[in-house]
């Protein structure tokens, strides 16, 4: 690394060492963990690690370097911002008091080194690893704060690679994540690298003002311009709160899981949707309501089962139709079986097959009303025992009988009914009062249409091409034309 002055400008004062040196970091581990290092300082060291009887001094030989932190919170008790460069970084020195044997160092200074690291020699790092083989001949600052390089930084090596695309959106749809939002101009961005690759950017460029976080498992926090934001993890995530959470989404809101997903709510929830609401399952729908459960429709009830439904009722079953209710049901066999009662007692209810009507009881089955009517072409009662109440008509006539045959017909009802007890009037009338034609099957409701949320638009694609340097604004600096300046 190329600096201002030649190690031979500086003369050693045996005495006392007053002044700012330049040294470099050949030891970051302190046992004693109090951010210390060993440092080589030109003019009090030289380059050799071999001690002979005049020159020489091996790397654990040199004094320990205590550090000069700044002010924030006083570097006491834990408060402060702590820090320990890394093996072959140039500082800045001072000794205190002029005592050699009491370095202290305060600040770090970038370069461009010429050579890598020689771990024989001093004012190299003895590991041999910074400065690195792959930044000879180039300027030690972070290649995202001049732009240079891109295509060797983790922008273009790993995160434009693992962009999230494609992502489906419920009933339709895709989106994509949004790309990475770097154009920084040099000098604006400010960089914060660790030897990790864990980084911080705050970026300045004008018309592209920009917060960057980013750790090397590709996880990162990126905010735009205009406020837009990126936040990805690319591991497990927990989001613990202590107390209430609120939550706005001012536009749509797309979720997706690609796996299970489960919620467990200890207390009650509330749901509250001011427009339509669409759910669409592709296999099974299972709910366990281990109490009551109750709908409050305030409008119509359109349901559509295209194959078979089932309903099993293990207790009482009530229904109650405050109005008139119609309920028309076609089959070619209807089977009611083992039911304790069933009231209908208000409304029309019509069961209507080309096949059978199948009424089963193990107990009794009772037609109760002023008026029965029973219209077929033949009426036979197989039953053990009949009551005829009120009044009990047949109706002959529609299958083209006449009065007489009305009449001997019901004199062989009588004659059938011989046990039975007659009511107070038992008549036949010949004019049979038109019966209600059935209801034809209601056509299936239509399923009104979902309507597809559109996808969120694309970002723009950004161009991650290195920009050339610009000219030097700044004129040429007298002390650069001068190849060594004495201190």
């Amino acid at each position: 690394m190329p600096i201002k002055n030649s190690i031979y400008d500086y003369e050693t004062n045996t005495d006392k060492f007053y002044g700012i040196y330049r040294g470099v970091v050949e030891c970051r581990f302190d046992p004693e963990r109090l951010c210390r290092c060993r440092i080589r300082v030109w003019g009090v060291h030289d380059e050799l690690k071999d001690k002979t009887p005049k020159r020489g001094i091996p790397t654990h030989e040199l004094p320990w370097a205590e550090p000069a932190y700044g002010l924030y919170q006083g570097s006491v008790s834990g408060n402060g911002f702590w820090t320990v460069p890394l093996q072959g970084s140039y500082v800045w020195v001072f000794f205190e008091n002029g005592n050699w044997m009491k370095p202290r160092y305060f600040a770090t200074i970038p370069g461009q080194p010429i050579e890598p690291a020689n771990p024989a020699e001093g004012f190299n790092d003895p590991m041999g690893e910074f400065p690195r083989g792959d930044w000879v001949d180039e300027s030690d600052a972070h290649r995202l704060m001049k732009r240079d390089k891109l295509a060797e930084t983790t922008l273009l090596e790993v995160k434009l690679p693992k962009q999230d695309k494609g992502v489906d959106i419920a009933f339709g749809g895709t989106w994509d994540e949004y790309p990475p939002m770097y154009q920084a101009e040099y000098p604006f961005n400010t960089v914060m690298y660790s030897h990790s690759g864990i980084y911080t950017e705050i970026d300045d460029t004008e018309n592209n003002r920009r917060y960057h976080f980013y750790h090397p498992s590709n996880s990162y926090l990126e905010i735009g311009e205009i406020g837009q934001m990126t936040f990805r993890n690319a591991e497990k995530r927990w989001d613990i709160c202590d107390d209430m959470k609120f939550e706005h989404v001012m536009n749509d809101y797309h979720r997706k899981v690609d796996t299970n997903r489960t919620s467990l709510v200890m207390m009650d929830q509330w749901d509250e949707i001011y427009l339509n609401r669409y759910s669409k399952i592709h296999i099974n729908d299972r709910k366990d309501v281990l109490n009551d459960q109750i709908y409050h429709i305030f409008d119509n009830k359109i349901e559509q089962i295209d194959v078979d439904r089932k309903i099993y009722v293990l207790d009482n079953n009530t229904e109650i139709i405050d109005t008139q209710e119609k309920s028309h049901v076609k089959a070619e066999r209807i089977y009611i079986t083992n039911a304790e009662n069933i009231d209908y007692s208000d409304g029309t209810k019509k069961i209507q097959s080309a096949d059978k009507i199948h009424i089963q009881s193990a107990v009794e089955i009772i037609l109760e009303a002023p008026t029965v009517r029973i219209k077929a072409d033949e009426f036979l009662d197989h039953a053990a025992k009949t009551e005829i109440a009120d009044e009990f008509i047949w109706n002959g006539i529609a299958q083209g009988k006449s009065q007489s045959a009305v009449q001997s017909d019901t004199a062989m009802i009588a004659k059938q009914l011989g046990s039975a007890t007659a009511g107070p009037e038992f008549s036949v009338s010949s004019e049979a009062p038109e019966a209600p034609e059935a209801p034809e099957a209601p056509e299936p409701p239509e399923i009104p249409e979902i309507p597809i949320p559109p996808a969120p638009p694309i970002p723009p694609v950004l161009d991650y091409s290195d920009v050339p340097p610009e000219p030097d604004p700044c004129p040429p600096n007298p002390c650069d034309m001068v190849e060594s300046v004495i201190v």
